[in-house]
């Protein structure tokens, strides 16, 4: 058990790093953007890179995983961390700053997948929701504790928002160093170089064509980047023996179903992380301080529930928990757009966020916990890969949301309509979590075509 532990603490540790940096720097972009003469649209283009070189890493570095043994790449994954945490504060402009967040992205983005697969490998499978349990947790608290405690850590500086990742890479990674077993080679695993370049046009191409939309512009490169990109994709991954994506998972009913919920699910909770702190600070007038504390009614509540969202998937199987989640996120969207008023008592719209936040932390464990169990064991990084990236996949699309609705001035109107917007697709989420297929057994993986 002592060794259990150990292994959970590295693995969580290393899972930590890609959604705390993802989030920390949003609090940094005013200082950012004077150390570095810069403008807004550039950091715009860093926060965005990071979400694309995540979401087309996590797929890859799986694979890579699967191929040559997922310890291998989850320390080189922490060491990629540790180096650009190093290299970022000597950074003499912002396009160096720029490259090396990349490299950090892409070394986060190797840990998560194959951290995920070596639980699958090493953690007997009725003990797998308690596992994944913690991972969710301490993956959600980063995601939503990133911008209180990067505004703490730049009293110190921006140059603290990096470094801070140092003694989280060493303990991981000596961690992991002694006590995590390789896992099995999968030599005849091919890895789909092209499928990899052709999804990067595809996302960045997707995201910048939605922000010239946006911003009432049509702009004919990403159009033709996107396109591109679309088509190379879908005619590399027809006619690869081993795809970088493998579209025959969505044939099964419940990776599908799940897929749809997780993106859905991921695609809320980002759009309130960064929309709520906007209504308290613009709208409420609270002082930063204070916003970060009301925010914890939101993160804090689903850092505290993901563990009983654990236990319940172990005890009942993924489905109870991804309704009970699903049900409490409309629940919680439908009341924030009631009663996000200027005058509307805080007691209420924190109780609205808790609900919400409820509803997160129960179904993050079920989403995860089914998707890599829907799959055979020798395809656990790939799943994991392609479960994360369906997680950025919303991530990204919650910030042109946010684009679209608050862009141009931040109103009660517009906050009001994106929470109705985003009540509308919990709805969907609720409605596939109904359909997905109970398990037979609690902890047995049920395939299903």
């Amino acid at each position: 058990m002592p060794q259990l532990l150990t292994m959970i603490i590295s693995i969580a540790l290393g899972t930590l790093l890609n959604p705390l940096n993802s989030s920390m720097i949003s609090v940094a972009q005013p200082t950012l953007i004077t150390v570095f003469h810069t403008q807004l649209s550039a950091m715009s283009l860093m926060i965005g890179s990071y979400y694309i070189v995540s979401a087309i890493a996590q797929p890859a570095m799986g694979r890579l995983g699967d191929l040559f043994g997922h310890k291998r790449f989850f320390l080189l994954g922490v060491l990629l961390v540790a180096i650009a945490s190093v290299a970022a504060p000597f950074s003499p402009n912002f396009w160096t700053l720029l490259v090396i967040r990349l490299i950090q992205a892409a070394g986060s983005a190797t840990i998560s997948p194959n951290g995920m697969a070596l639980v699958r490998h090493k953690v007997r499978e009725r003990q797998q929701g308690n596992a994944f349990g913690i991972l969710a947790t301490v993956t959600g608290a980063g995601a939503a504790l990133g911008p209180t405690i990067g505004g703490l850590l730049l009293a110190l500086g921006w140059q603290a928002l990096f470094l801070i990742n140092l003694p989280l890479c060493l303990i991981a990674g000596l961690l992991a160093w002694r006590t995590l077993e390789e896992t099995p080679q999968q030599p005849n695993i091919i890895f789909d170089y092209r499928g990899t370049a052709s999804l990067a046009a595809v996302l960045a191409g997707l995201m910048y064509l939605l922000d010239s939309l946006i911003g009432g512009h049509l702009s004919l490169v990403w159009v033709v980047v996107f396109a591109l990109g679309s088509f190379c994709f879908a005619w590399f991954e027809q006619h690869t023996e081993e795809p970088l994506i493998s579209f025959g998972l969505f044939r099964q009913r419940r990776f599908a179903l799940v897929s749809i919920v997780t993106f859905l699910t991921n695609l809320a909770m980002y759009a309130l992380l960064f929309s709520f702190p906007l209504y308290l600070e613009l709208l409420r007038h609270f002082s930063h301080a204070t916003t970060g504390l009301l925010m914890l009614s939101f993160s804090g509540v689903m850092s505290l529930i993901s563990p009983l969202g654990g236990r319940l998937t172990d005890q009942h199987g993924a489905k109870p928990p991804l309704i009970i989640g699903a049900a409490c996120s409309v629940l919680g969207m439908i009341l924030l757009a009631m009663w996000t008023g200027l005058r509307t008592p805080l007691p209420w719209v924190i109780g609205a966020m808790i609900v919400s936040g409820v509803g997160v932390g129960i179904g993050g464990v079920a989403m995860q916990t089914a998707i890599i169990q829907a799959v055979p064991r020798e395809m656990s990084g790939i799943a994991s890969g392609l479960f994360m990236t369906v997680r950025y996949m919303g991530t990204i699309f919650s910030q042109t949301l946010l684009d679209g609705f608050l862009g141009r001035s931040v109103t009660l109107p517009g906050l009001r309509a994106m929470d109705l917007v985003l009540a509308v697709l919990l709805v969907v989420a609720l409605v596939a979590s109904l359909l997905i297929r109970q398990q037979k057994e609690a902890g047995e993986r049920v395939s299903e075509a």
